[in-house]
């Protein structure tokens, strides 16, 4: 945060707080001017510990990239295989360009991972019990 603040010939000063009730405790009494966590945490946050939440606004811009994922129940190795699959998924689809928007084009690639990922080319989630056609 202090480069790219640094970056924009902006200065600020970081408060360390014990947990997130004084987070947001700090922010209401005007003593800190903004909170960063990520967007998931920080919206939750944001309306379960904020008394007036609609006076509050949560930025578009990335700070950072984080490294969350997903949690699943131990002793179902199915869903776990579905939840697995669909982050990797997930992953691929953004690291080809695919997207809602260009979907139907992309099933015409002559890429062998994008046909997989979209399921032109059978197989990908018989194994789980999925449609070949689930990431599309």
């Amino acid at each position: 945060m202090t480069a790219r603040a640094s970056c924009r010939g902006l200065t600020f000063k970081p408060v360390l707080v014990e947990n997130y009730d004084e987070n947001f405790r700090l922010l209401e009494s005007g003593r800190c001017d903004a909170y960063t966590n990520d967007k998931s945490n920080t919206a939750a946050n944001m309306r379960t510990r904020l008394a007036k939440p609609e006076d509050w606004e949560i930025l578009s811009e990335n700070l950072s990239k984080e490294p969350l994922g997903p949690m699943v129940r131990q002793g179902d190795e199915n869903w776990l295989g579905i939840v697995r699959w669909t982050l990797f998924a997930l992953l691929e689809a953004e690291e080809y360009g695919i997207t809602q928007k260009n979907v139907d084009e992309m099933l015409k690639s002559s890429n062998p991972n994008v046909l997989r990922i979209l399921g032109v080319t059978p197989g990908m989630g018989k194994n789980l019990g999925l449609d070949d056609k689930t990431a599309r």
